[in-house]
């Protein structure tokens, strides 16, 4: 619990020296004030649960051939022509000498496209299988079911980041206006938020 209290102040203080002014911060509920102790409580109550969890399941980390073990593992790789880099939460050790890329979401689960980059990367970077992926969800403290990343290939998932490359490069930012804009950071600009 230190740990995490030593961190999240620590980041919280080097936010507060980028921006003084909390009410300008973005909040999921309340003032930002407010919402900075609201995910201090929340944050220590996922990590205590999360512990207790990793304890009774214990999840078998893989390690690299260096003998690192596979939590927070950066990659950088190219995929579909883009340089894509990022860090890993954890691999899992499987029976199979696979490993099953998991990600931990203090949140809600994004899209299975995260998990489908982690898998090409892992198999790109390591040389390893990846047949499964999941999520650590923390608000149920258990895992989503798991997801099948034996099809992915790289050649999908490296279509979808040509075309983001694509359209980033060509100033190509289509609105989508709707409920996840009240969490974007720049909706006080944006005309669709107004």
């Amino acid at each position: 619990m230190t740990f995490f209290s030593d961190q999240y102040s620590a980041l919280v203080n080097k936010a507060l020296d980028q921006e003084p002014n909390t009410d300008r911060w973005l909040s999921a509920s309340g003032s930002g004030a407010d919402d900075i102790e609201r995910r201090y409580a929340l944050g220590q109550e996922q990590t205590a649960q999360y512990v207790v969890w990793s304890r009774e399941h214990q999840p078998a980390i893989w390690q690299t051939s260096e003998g690192k073990q596979a939590l927070e593992l950066y990659f950088e790789v190219e995929i579909g022509g883009v340089q894509v880099r990022g860090f890993i939460d954890q691999l899992i050790a499987e029976a199979d000498n696979s490993v099953r890329v998991r990600d931990l979401k203090t949140g809600a689960m994004k899209s299975k496209f995260q998990l489908e980059t982690y898998a090409v990367a892992v198999r790109e970077a390591f040389g390893v299988a990846v047949n499964r992926g999941d999520w650590y969800l923390a608000k149920r403290g258990g895992l989503s079911r798991p997801a099948d990343l034996t099809q992915v290939t790289a050649e999908q998932v490296g279509e979808q980041y040509a075309e983001m490359d694509a359209g980033v490069k060509a100033g190509k930012f289509e609105p989508r206006p709707g409920f996840l804009c009240r969490f974007c950071d720049v909706k006080h600009k944006c005309s669709f938020f107004r």
